[in-house]
């Protein structure tokens, strides 16, 4: 796919001036570069462009964003998965006993694991991560990678500045600088 004169300014300041890039029809490809350089921005500037031509995009968020007064399988379901389906992906990630808690009863980890659930759970047909494995230990991330290469949609796209991540998650990594962004 093609992504032709991709353009954002904020205040004056150009993120994203004339940007194209090409990505494949399915895999998962990293944008990699440090903090500030515009990779979120262009994360939604593509998700913007494959939702306009029909695509079904699942997100996970820099922030978690999960309901407060909705329980972390409630969270999960609101992405349409039945209770067996949510449980098993909780169990998956390590949160069978997290279930009925709500938001405010679980870390932060345990937060962004929701998240995730929450995002596979919707499927579509292509995944959206911001920096999804930020704030898990090891074995967390690790099972959460695993997860999401396992039973994630065809096409994965992710961002992230931290290179264990980008290993884990991704087929092809393209490397970034800016603003306004520019591949390295």
């Amino acid at each position: 796919m093609r992504f032709e004169g991709l353009n954002k300014e904020y205040d004056g300041k150009w993120v994203l001036k004339d940007f194209s890039i090409n990505i494949p029809d399915e895999g998962s490809v990293c944008f990699f570069g440090p903090s500030g350089c515009g990779k979120t921005t262009l994360l939604r500037s593509i998700s913007d462009r494959l939702t306009k031509e029909g695509f079904r995009t699942a997100w996970v968020f820099q922030e978690d964003r999960l309901l407060p007064w909705d329980s972390a399988a409630e969270n999960v379901m609101l992405a349409g998965a039945t209770r067996e389906e949510t449980l098993a992906l909780l169990r998956e990630l390590g949160l069978e006993d997290a279930a009925s808690k709500r938001p405010h009863e679980l870390s932060g980890g345990m937060k962004r694991r929701v998240a995730i659930a929450r995002a596979l759970a919707f499927g579509g047909d292509a995944l959206v991560l911001d920096e999804p494995l930020k704030g898990l230990d090891a074995d967390a991330k690790a099972n959460s990678a695993s997860l999401i290469r396992r039973i994630g949609p065809k096409l994965c796209l992710l961002v992230t500045h931290d290179r264990e991540e980008a290993a884990m998650l991704s087929d092809s990594i393209v490397y970034v600088k800016g603003p306004p962004l520019a591949i390295v």
